[in-house]
Protein backbone atom coordinates (compact mmCIF):
# COMPACT_ATOMS: atom_id res chain seq x y z
CA UNK A 1 0.00 0.00 0.00
CA UNK A 2 1.29 3.51 -0.99
CA UNK A 3 2.28 5.89 1.88
CA UNK A 4 0.07 9.13 0.97
CA UNK A 5 2.54 11.23 3.53
CA UNK A 6 5.54 9.94 2.10
CA UNK A 7 7.51 12.31 -0.77
CA UNK A 8 10.57 10.66 -2.60
CA UNK A 9 12.34 13.43 -4.37
CA UNK A 10 15.15 11.66 -6.95
CA UNK A 11 17.76 13.98 -7.98
CA UNK A 12 20.05 13.01 -10.65
CA UNK A 13 23.80 14.41 -10.27
CA UNK A 14 23.51 18.03 -11.22
CA UNK A 15 20.55 18.70 -10.35
CA UNK A 16 19.17 22.71 -9.78
CA UNK A 17 19.43 23.00 -6.05
CA UNK A 18 17.26 25.73 -6.11
CA UNK A 19 14.61 23.74 -7.14
CA UNK A 20 14.83 21.15 -4.46
CA UNK A 21 15.12 24.09 -1.68
CA UNK A 22 11.65 25.06 -2.87
CA UNK A 23 9.77 21.20 -2.82
CA UNK A 24 11.87 20.63 0.72
CA UNK A 25 10.64 24.17 2.16
CA UNK A 26 6.87 23.92 0.38
CA UNK A 27 6.90 20.86 3.06
CA UNK A 28 8.72 22.31 6.22
CA UNK A 29 6.09 25.11 5.79
CA UNK A 30 3.07 22.49 5.67
CA UNK A 31 4.65 20.83 8.44
CA UNK A 32 5.06 23.57 10.46
CA UNK A 33 1.41 24.72 10.05
CA UNK A 34 -0.26 21.04 10.42
CA UNK A 35 2.24 18.95 12.56
CA UNK A 36 -0.50 16.77 13.39
CA UNK A 37 -0.41 15.79 9.90
CA UNK A 38 3.32 15.55 8.53
CA UNK A 39 4.62 14.80 5.55
CA UNK A 40 7.70 13.49 4.97
CA UNK A 41 10.24 13.99 1.99
CA UNK A 42 13.11 11.68 1.31
CA UNK A 43 16.15 12.49 -1.34
CA UNK A 44 16.89 9.66 -2.99
CA UNK A 45 19.00 8.89 -6.22
CA UNK A 46 20.05 5.86 -8.29
CA UNK A 47 23.02 4.74 -6.10
CA UNK A 48 22.28 6.72 -2.64
CA UNK A 49 25.23 8.89 -1.04
CA UNK A 50 26.11 12.63 -2.21
CA UNK A 51 24.91 13.89 -4.84
CA UNK A 52 26.70 17.09 -6.54
CA UNK A 53 23.72 19.92 -7.76
CA UNK A 54 24.63 22.09 -10.91
CA UNK A 55 26.60 24.75 -8.11
CA UNK A 56 28.42 22.52 -6.85
CA UNK A 57 26.79 21.93 -3.44
CA UNK A 58 26.42 18.15 -2.76
CA UNK A 59 22.94 16.97 -0.80
CA UNK A 60 22.97 13.10 1.26
CA UNK A 61 20.52 10.88 -0.63
CA UNK A 62 19.06 7.14 -0.10
CA UNK A 63 19.58 4.73 -2.75
CA UNK A 64 15.95 4.09 -4.56
CA UNK A 65 14.54 0.53 -4.63
CA UNK A 66 11.69 -2.01 -5.54
CA UNK A 67 10.17 -1.84 -2.26
CA UNK A 68 9.73 1.98 -2.34
CA UNK A 69 5.88 2.89 -1.69
CA UNK A 70 5.47 6.64 -2.00
CA UNK A 71 2.55 8.04 -2.79
CA UNK A 72 4.02 11.10 -4.44
CA UNK A 73 7.19 10.82 -6.54
CA UNK A 74 8.92 13.82 -7.70
CA UNK A 75 11.84 13.25 -10.40
CA UNK A 76 14.29 16.24 -10.86
CA UNK A 77 17.44 17.01 -13.26
CA UNK A 78 19.03 19.99 -14.71
CA UNK A 79 22.11 19.29 -17.00
CA UNK A 80 22.36 16.17 -19.01
CA UNK A 81 19.21 13.65 -18.32
CA UNK A 82 20.49 11.20 -20.69
CA UNK A 83 22.89 9.93 -17.93
CA UNK A 84 20.51 9.46 -15.53
CA UNK A 85 17.65 7.68 -17.93
CA UNK A 86 19.74 4.05 -17.09
CA UNK A 87 17.80 0.75 -16.89
CA UNK A 88 17.60 0.72 -13.04
CA UNK A 89 16.30 4.52 -12.86
CA UNK A 90 13.65 3.97 -15.72
CA UNK A 91 11.94 0.74 -14.09
CA UNK A 92 12.07 2.58 -10.84
CA UNK A 93 9.78 5.46 -12.21
CA UNK A 94 7.78 2.77 -14.16
CA UNK A 95 7.60 0.95 -10.92
CA UNK A 96 6.10 3.78 -9.09
CA UNK A 97 3.68 5.03 -11.66
CA UNK A 98 1.93 1.41 -12.15
CA UNK A 99 1.68 1.48 -7.96
CA UNK A 100 -0.41 4.27 -8.41
CA UNK A 101 1.69 7.55 -6.83
CA UNK A 102 1.56 10.95 -8.19
CA UNK A 103 4.29 11.28 -10.74
CA UNK A 104 5.79 14.84 -10.84
CA UNK A 105 9.18 15.98 -13.11
CA UNK A 106 10.85 19.07 -12.83
CA UNK A 107 13.38 20.69 -15.44
CA UNK A 108 14.38 18.32 -17.88
CA UNK A 109 12.86 15.30 -16.05
CA UNK A 110 10.30 15.21 -18.47
CA UNK A 111 13.42 13.09 -20.71
CA UNK A 112 13.48 10.42 -18.09
CA UNK A 113 9.04 10.03 -18.24
CA UNK A 114 9.55 10.16 -21.67
CA UNK A 115 11.81 7.28 -22.11
CA UNK A 116 9.90 4.95 -19.47
CA UNK A 117 6.63 5.83 -21.86
CA UNK A 118 4.43 7.48 -19.29
CA UNK A 119 2.64 9.67 -21.41
CA UNK A 120 1.40 6.51 -24.11
CA UNK A 121 -2.40 6.55 -23.18
CA UNK A 122 -4.80 3.75 -24.93
CA UNK A 123 -5.13 3.54 -28.88
CA UNK A 124 -7.93 5.51 -28.78
CA UNK A 125 -6.52 8.55 -26.65
CA UNK A 126 -4.08 11.09 -27.61
CA UNK A 127 -0.99 10.66 -25.47
CA UNK A 128 -0.33 13.16 -22.35
CA UNK A 129 2.21 16.35 -22.53
CA UNK A 130 4.65 17.40 -20.46
CA UNK A 131 6.84 20.87 -19.83
CA UNK A 132 9.89 21.22 -19.62
CA UNK A 133 12.61 23.78 -19.36
CA UNK A 134 12.27 26.39 -22.19
CA UNK A 135 16.13 25.64 -22.95
CA UNK A 136 15.50 21.84 -23.30
CA UNK A 137 11.72 21.62 -24.48
CA UNK A 138 12.61 22.65 -28.52
CA UNK A 139 15.26 19.58 -28.23
CA UNK A 140 12.50 17.34 -26.15
CA UNK A 141 10.38 18.55 -28.84
CA UNK A 142 12.45 16.81 -31.52
CA UNK A 143 12.94 13.45 -30.62
CA UNK A 144 9.41 12.59 -28.47
CA UNK A 145 6.90 15.38 -30.39
CA UNK A 146 3.90 16.55 -29.52
CA UNK A 147 4.15 15.48 -26.33
CA UNK A 148 6.29 18.46 -24.83
CA UNK A 149 4.29 21.21 -24.25
CA UNK A 150 6.30 24.25 -25.69
CA UNK A 151 4.01 26.75 -23.81
CA UNK A 152 3.34 25.42 -20.67
CA UNK A 153 5.26 26.22 -17.33
CA UNK A 154 3.47 23.72 -15.44
CA UNK A 155 1.00 20.95 -16.56
CA UNK A 156 -1.06 18.36 -14.76
CA UNK A 157 -3.47 15.25 -16.46
CA UNK A 158 -3.68 11.80 -15.30
CA UNK A 159 -1.82 12.08 -12.01
CA UNK A 160 0.87 13.19 -13.87
CA UNK A 161 2.16 16.36 -12.75
CA UNK A 162 5.33 18.56 -15.17
CA UNK A 163 7.11 21.64 -13.91
CA UNK A 164 9.99 23.84 -16.35
CA UNK A 165 11.49 24.48 -13.52
CA UNK A 166 12.99 27.34 -11.35
CA UNK A 167 10.11 29.52 -9.47
CA UNK A 168 7.27 27.01 -11.46
CA UNK A 169 8.38 24.07 -9.20
CA UNK A 170 7.08 26.19 -6.35
CA UNK A 171 3.35 25.77 -8.29
CA UNK A 172 3.84 22.15 -8.66
CA UNK A 173 4.36 21.54 -5.09
CA UNK A 174 1.58 24.23 -4.41
CA UNK A 175 -0.79 21.98 -6.40
CA UNK A 176 0.16 18.55 -5.27
CA UNK A 177 0.07 19.62 -1.63
CA UNK A 178 -3.68 20.93 -2.28
CA UNK A 179 -3.96 17.89 -3.38
CA UNK A 180 -2.56 15.99 -0.10
CA UNK A 181 -3.61 18.81 2.65
CA UNK A 182 -6.31 21.07 0.95
CA UNK A 183 -6.54 24.55 -1.06
CA UNK A 184 -6.02 26.54 2.27
CA UNK A 185 -2.99 24.88 3.34
CA UNK A 186 -1.39 25.68 -0.80
CA UNK A 187 -2.63 28.98 0.10
CA UNK A 188 -1.02 29.81 3.13
CA UNK A 189 2.78 28.11 2.07
CA UNK A 190 1.55 30.56 -1.54
CA UNK A 191 0.72 33.49 1.04
CA UNK A 192 4.19 32.72 3.21
CA UNK A 193 6.44 32.32 0.34
CA UNK A 194 4.78 35.98 -0.97
CA UNK A 195 3.72 34.12 -4.27
CA UNK A 196 1.02 34.72 -6.40
CA UNK A 197 -0.49 31.37 -7.26
CA UNK A 198 -1.46 31.16 -11.31
CA UNK A 199 -3.18 28.40 -12.64
CA UNK A 200 -1.44 25.65 -14.81
CA UNK A 201 -3.40 26.76 -18.00
CA UNK A 202 -2.49 30.62 -17.39
CA UNK A 203 1.51 29.67 -16.65
CA UNK A 204 3.49 30.70 -19.92
CA UNK A 205 7.46 31.43 -20.44
CA UNK A 206 8.37 34.41 -19.80
CA UNK A 207 10.50 35.36 -23.13
CA UNK A 208 13.16 37.88 -24.17
CA UNK A 209 11.09 39.74 -27.15
CA UNK A 210 8.15 40.50 -24.26
CA UNK A 211 10.42 42.82 -22.65
CA UNK A 212 12.02 44.44 -25.72
CA UNK A 213 8.21 44.77 -26.87
CA UNK A 214 7.78 47.23 -23.60
CA UNK A 215 10.86 49.11 -24.46
CA UNK A 216 9.59 49.64 -28.68
CA UNK A 217 6.63 47.81 -29.94
CA UNK A 218 8.23 47.51 -33.27
CA UNK A 219 10.99 45.78 -32.32
CA UNK A 220 9.67 43.19 -30.82
CA UNK A 221 7.49 42.50 -33.76
CA UNK A 222 10.79 42.08 -35.48
CA UNK A 223 12.16 39.96 -32.77
CA UNK A 224 9.49 38.05 -32.43
CA UNK A 225 9.51 36.99 -36.47
CA UNK A 226 13.25 36.30 -35.29
CA UNK A 227 12.48 33.84 -32.72
CA UNK A 228 9.72 32.21 -34.95
CA UNK A 229 11.97 31.17 -37.89
CA UNK A 230 15.37 30.19 -35.93
CA UNK A 231 14.83 26.95 -37.84
CA UNK A 232 13.80 28.35 -41.28
CA UNK A 233 15.78 31.66 -41.25
CA UNK A 234 13.76 34.03 -43.66
CA UNK A 235 15.64 37.19 -45.12
CA UNK A 236 15.67 40.27 -43.06
CA UNK A 237 13.57 42.52 -45.54
CA UNK A 238 10.49 40.34 -44.95
CA UNK A 239 11.28 40.64 -41.22
CA UNK A 240 10.87 44.35 -41.67
CA UNK A 241 7.59 44.46 -44.27
CA UNK A 242 5.67 42.02 -41.39
CA UNK A 243 6.88 44.81 -38.94
CA UNK A 244 5.72 47.48 -40.94
CA UNK A 245 9.10 49.21 -40.15
CA UNK A 246 11.57 50.51 -43.02
CA UNK A 247 14.94 49.02 -42.95
CA UNK A 248 16.53 52.10 -42.04
CA UNK A 249 14.15 52.64 -38.78
CA UNK A 250 15.07 48.91 -38.25
CA UNK A 251 18.84 49.44 -37.80
CA UNK A 252 18.67 52.06 -35.84
CA UNK A 253 16.22 50.53 -33.60
CA UNK A 254 18.65 47.36 -32.75
CA UNK A 255 21.95 49.47 -32.73
CA UNK A 256 19.83 52.10 -30.28
CA UNK A 257 18.24 49.49 -28.06
CA UNK A 258 20.05 46.18 -28.53
CA UNK A 259 23.54 47.57 -29.48
CA UNK A 260 23.67 45.36 -32.14
CA UNK A 261 22.56 45.32 -36.13
CA UNK A 262 19.50 42.87 -37.06
CA UNK A 263 21.92 41.02 -39.12
CA UNK A 264 23.81 40.25 -35.62
CA UNK A 265 21.06 39.83 -33.51
CA UNK A 266 18.74 37.27 -35.38
CA UNK A 267 22.09 35.10 -35.88
CA UNK A 268 22.85 34.89 -31.88
CA UNK A 269 19.35 34.34 -31.83
CA UNK A 270 19.58 30.90 -33.26
CA UNK A 271 23.20 30.56 -31.90
CA UNK A 272 21.46 30.99 -28.59
CA UNK A 273 18.82 28.39 -29.37
CA UNK A 274 21.58 25.70 -30.56
CA UNK A 275 23.66 26.41 -27.30
CA UNK A 276 20.27 25.77 -25.47
CA UNK A 277 19.83 22.35 -27.65
CA UNK A 278 23.46 21.16 -26.99
CA UNK A 279 23.38 21.93 -23.53
CA UNK A 280 20.41 19.80 -22.74
CA UNK A 281 19.59 17.20 -25.28
CA UNK A 282 21.97 14.36 -26.70
CA UNK A 283 21.45 15.57 -30.38
CA UNK A 284 24.13 15.62 -32.40
CA UNK A 285 25.91 18.92 -33.84
CA UNK A 286 24.92 18.46 -37.37
CA UNK A 287 20.98 17.61 -35.93
CA UNK A 288 21.49 21.01 -33.67
CA UNK A 289 22.74 23.13 -37.33
CA UNK A 290 19.62 21.76 -38.77
CA UNK A 291 17.13 23.07 -36.28
CA UNK A 292 19.17 26.63 -36.35
CA UNK A 293 18.73 26.95 -39.95
CA UNK A 294 22.89 26.72 -40.69
CA UNK A 295 23.76 24.30 -44.14
CA UNK A 296 25.89 22.23 -42.51
CA UNK A 297 27.56 21.14 -39.19
CA UNK A 298 30.68 23.52 -40.39
CA UNK A 299 29.00 26.85 -40.84
CA UNK A 300 27.26 26.13 -37.77
CA UNK A 301 30.70 25.49 -35.77
CA UNK A 302 32.40 27.99 -36.91
CA UNK A 303 29.55 30.86 -36.36
CA UNK A 304 29.25 29.26 -33.13
CA UNK A 305 33.34 29.40 -32.06
CA UNK A 306 33.00 33.65 -33.40
CA UNK A 307 30.01 33.99 -30.82
CA UNK A 308 30.74 31.76 -28.26
CA UNK A 309 34.33 31.43 -28.39
CA UNK A 310 35.21 27.63 -28.25
CA UNK A 311 33.46 24.51 -30.33
CA UNK A 312 29.85 23.28 -29.64
CA UNK A 313 30.99 19.98 -28.50
CA UNK A 314 33.95 21.34 -25.70
CA UNK A 315 31.42 23.48 -24.87
CA UNK A 316 28.96 20.61 -23.51
CA UNK A 317 32.37 18.61 -22.68
CA UNK A 318 33.47 21.31 -20.66
CA UNK A 319 30.21 22.50 -18.87
CA UNK A 320 30.95 20.67 -15.68
CA UNK A 321 30.40 22.11 -11.98
CA UNK A 322 33.19 22.66 -9.78
CA UNK A 323 32.13 20.21 -6.28
CA UNK A 324 31.79 22.10 -3.27
CA UNK A 325 32.32 19.98 0.01
CA UNK A 326 30.79 20.83 2.96
CA UNK A 327 31.81 18.94 5.94
CA UNK A 328 28.14 19.34 7.42
CA UNK A 329 26.41 18.08 4.72
CA UNK A 330 25.70 14.67 5.66
CA UNK A 331 23.75 16.27 9.05
CA UNK A 332 21.25 18.23 6.25
CA UNK A 333 18.08 16.98 8.27
CA UNK A 334 15.24 16.35 5.27
CA UNK A 335 13.35 12.73 6.42
CA UNK A 336 12.59 14.38 10.01
CA UNK A 337 11.04 17.35 8.27
CA UNK A 338 7.37 16.21 10.31
CA UNK A 339 9.43 17.19 13.58
CA UNK A 340 9.91 20.64 12.35
CA UNK A 341 7.70 23.52 13.61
Amino acid sequence: MLNQNQIDLFIAPRFLHFSVALCIDSVRLSNREQPNAPLNIRLCSEAGGLVVASNGLVLPTEAISAEDNAGTVIVLTSYEPEAAATTVVLNWIRRQHRQGARMACVETAAYLFAMAKLLRMKHDQPDLKLAAHFEAAAGYREMFGEQIALESLFHHEANIYSSAGAMSTLDLMLYLIEGLRGKMMAERIAYVFNHQRISDSARKPSRAEGAIARLDARLGRMVNSMQASIGNPVSLDRIYKQAGVEASTARRLFKRILNQGPREYYRQLRLQFGRDVLQNSGLSVAKVAEMTGFSDGSSFCRAYRQVFGSAPGKHRRNNKPSKINLDDTPDVVVNSLNNQK
